[in-house]
């Protein structure tokens, strides 16, 4: 019985681990420059922040803007209530995930263009993608603090 668990058990943690790991859906993403992070320790004030991801273009490439990826549950932890999506711009691919303790969110996720970085045929080269976050630690006597991360990617084509 206990062998039949592990081999259940096992491949299930292993599957789990490779899901949570960031990537974009294929190679014609660009990846942004960091990651949206926010984290509070517990018995300590919530962390609110306004989060700001660079990225510039490959030369010759610009936004594919008719890449729609689907809205995501905004929040998450084990105290939120909040079951509300999060709408993701045109031409923009996200993914975030937070601890299990307290509660946290991504959300308001913009796309600015960078009017100081043009190229000489006028189209712009460097964005920056925008998103408020927000983690409160456990009200839990004895719980845990709380993160979150968000990584973000636009999708690019051939001008």
């Amino acid at each position: 019985m206990k062998l039949k668990f592990m081999a259940v058990v096992i491949p299930i943690l292993l599957v789990g681990a490779v899901t949570t790991r960031a990537d974009a859906p294929d190679n014609t993403f660009k990846k942004a420059d960091g990651r949206m992070y926010c984290d509070a320790n517990p018995g300590q004030p919530a962390c609110h922040g306004h989060r700001t991801l660079t990225i510039t273009l490959d030369p010759g490439k610009t936004i594919d803007r008719s890449y729609h990826q689907a809205s995501q549950k905004c929040c998450g932890g084990n105290e939120n209530g909040n079951g509300a999506n999060t709408d993701i711009p045109a031409g923009v691919y996200v993914e975030f995930t937070g601890g299990s303790e307290g509660e946290w969110g991504i959300f308001n996720i913009r796309l600015v263009a960078d009017s100081s970085n043009v190229g000489d045929d006028g189209v712009v080269r460097a964005w920056t993608i925008e998103a408020d976050t927000y983690c409160g630690p456990t009200g839990r006597v004895g719980g845990g603090g709380c993160n979150v991360n968000g990584y973000a990617w636009v999708k690019q084509k051939d001008k």
